[in-house]
């Protein structure tokens, strides 16, 4: 497990130093005619760096690794989704996770999926990085991911259900197709606190200004760059793929609670980014869980009924939760209030009521009557 994942890594590193556009220092920080006396402090312009771009040999570099390492699995799993391959749980964990680790490498140089026009504010002064973007065979990896990743869901859903490790891989993978150029936000906003406690650590307090040490010079326009990237692919509904949020709610209601909790995470990012404009995609499946009754279910077998009732009662649970962490976007539009809180008033609930269950539904109801009043003398957002 050790020399696998040790080589996943080195892998992933060597991708990285290949794929990420980034700073390089080719000589000293300071220049030769810098003041001794100002104690190292400098000004922007007097920092001496230079970039790095992935060039032909860079690419084809890539190229060839993802020849070698990636395409074989990326086949290994279309077949074993289309049952023309078999792979014991171990097998198929250690391919995703080195699927995770190859695709968060490249995350940069990798196209978001596009189901409309959208342009972003940075798309005309940065429209040079789509010149560096990678493909496989002539088609976005992202993708062909976004397919691939569909398909294994469907068949670990049929045929391994209680592969969670697979499952939170599978997730991982999502979270970085949806969020990940190079860095995700995540990441971003963790350099940016480090950066904020780096230059009031390093600062000068006797002379102030815009002169600080050459390091938070560098990591202030690493940081810059960065959130370029990042806002040129900034995730909106047109780079939103609608297969990937369906697969998304499936997981969201899932029997085992470690893969539903992980799914909603991704999904609660997903409706946060995006905003009310997703909810019309999201909507229809929430009241269809809200809708069922989970004592109605009767099977010839005891066992396929009990696990039957425990399905159903995780979509309850699911649905409950999405609508609790999305309540004040749900609740300040008419058409969503007019769908949700028909289905919560006339829900069926199980006779194993779980704490969260009750809590989440009457911290709904709760919200709702909190946002009527509240909205008192002004129009709900259609």
């Amino acid at each position: 497990m050790f020399r696998y994942e040790f080589s996943h890594t080195v892998l992933q590193a060597l991708l990285t130093w290949l794929c990420r556009t980034r700073l390089m220092e080719t000589g000293p920080r300071m220049r030769q005619n810098i003041n001794i006396a100002t104690a190292g402090l400098l000004e922007l312009d007097n920092i001496a760096v230079e970039w790095y771009i992935p060039g032909e040999k860079e690419i084809a570099a890539v190229n060839f690794l993802l020849q070698r390492y990636l395409a074989p699995i990326l086949n290994d799993l279309s077949q074993f989704s289309s049952g023309e391959l078999s792979l014991d749980n171990e097998t198929l964990q250690r391919t995703l996770k080195l699927v995770l680790k190859i695709v968060n490498a490249i995350s940069e140089m990798i196209e978001p999926v596009k189901s409309g026009e959208y342009r972003s504010v940075l798309s005309s002064h940065m429209c040079w990085l789509d010149t560096l973007h990678i493909k496989i065979g002539g088609e976005s990896v992202r993708k062909i991911m976004n397919d691939l990743m569909g398909r294994l869901q469907e068949k670990l859903i049929r045929n391994r259900s209680d592969d969670t490790d697979s499952f939170l891989c599978v997730i991982y993978i999502y979270d970085v197709l949806l969020f990940s150029h190079g860095l995700d936000e995540d990441e971003i906003g963790d350099h940016i606190d480090d950066h904020k406690r780096e230059k009031v650590h390093r600062e000068d307090k006797l002379r102030r200004g815009k002169k600080h040490l050459p390091g938070v010079h560098l990591d202030r326009i690493a940081l810059h760059w960065e959130t370029h990237v990042w806002l040129k692919n900034l995730l909106v509904m047109e780079t939103v793929p609608d297969e990937l949020v369906n697969k998304l709610l499936l997981l969201c209601t899932y029997r085992y609670s470690e893969v539903r909790v992980a799914a909603q995470e991704l999904l609660i990012k997903v409706l946060a980014r995006v905003g009310s404009c997703s909810h019309k995609q999201v909507l229809p499946y929430l009241v269809e869980c809200l809708g069922q009754d989970v004592n109605a279910i009767k099977a010839g077998d005891t066992s396929m009924e009990q696990e039957a009732k425990e399905e159903a009662e995780s979509r309850l649970k699911g649905a409950l939760y999405i609508i609790y962490s999305e309540k004040h976007m749900f609740f300040y539009s008419w058409e969503a209030v007019s769908k949700l809180w028909p289905a919560l008033v006339t829900a069926q609930q199980s006779d194993k009521q779980s704490k969260t269950q009750l809590k989440c539904l009457f911290d709904v109801i709760r919200i709702h009557f909190r946002c009527g009043r509240s909205s008192e003398g002004h129009q709900y957002q259609g």
